[in-house]
């Protein structure tokens, strides 16, 4: 049995900058980036099927001021989101998983409620239920600050500077937490 389905993939995105002159003396500049995909992915059933969705957000300001003739300072600041999800069927939608009150089994977290994976080995029949994989889902921050300072004395550049940087990954990802039954 094959099971033909449109798999859609919907995705969008945009940018926006800002450029501001302060003074002579000082220039901002700002981004802001944005994005966000859909991508169905289907099988021979309906209940194997799964979805993935990714939004990315990234945004930027920036500072160049110049403290005197031969001093300049950088300061930027910057922050990077990803949401990245690869889920099933029913996830966030219907726990199959408690309610077939199987002994043993704990009910899984709300991304990866759904059915068991049944194997059958042998006999050429692959089985059913949702994959023993996943769900994968990954939301990740990045926090970013730096500062530059460039200084001349006479033929001589100096440029020194810092970075601090937070980086969260903050992931959720598993096998079998629905369970997985081989007969």
């Amino acid at each position: 049995f094959i099971r033909n389905q449109p798999v859609p993939t919907d995705w969008d995105q945009f940018t926006t900058r800002v450029d501001f002159n302060e003074s002579a003396n000082s220039n901002w500049f700002g981004r802001y980036s944005w994005g966000d995909e859909f991508v169905r992915r289907n099988a021979n059933f309906e209940q194997q099927e799964g979805r993935t969705t990714t939004t990315v957000i990234q945004t930027m300001i920036s500072n160049t001021r110049t403290l005197t003739p031969t001093i300049v300072n950088e300061f930027r600041f910057g922050y990077n989101q990803f949401k990245n999800d690869q889920l099933l069927r029913y996830a966030y939608e219907r726990d199959v998983t408690s309610e077939l009150r199987i002994p043993g089994l704990n009910p899984p977290v709300e991304a990866a409620w759904g059915t068991p994976s049944i194997g059958i080995d042998g006999d050429g029949i692959s089985g059913w239920g949702e994959s023993s994989e996943g769900p994968y889902v990954n939301r990740n921050h990045t926090f970013q600050w730096l500062d530059n300072m460039s200084i001349v004395k006479g033929s001589h550049t100096f440029k020194f500077g810092g970075e601090f940087r937070r980086d969260r990954f903050n992931q959720l990802g598993n096998q079998f937490p629905r369970g997985s039954f081989i007969f």
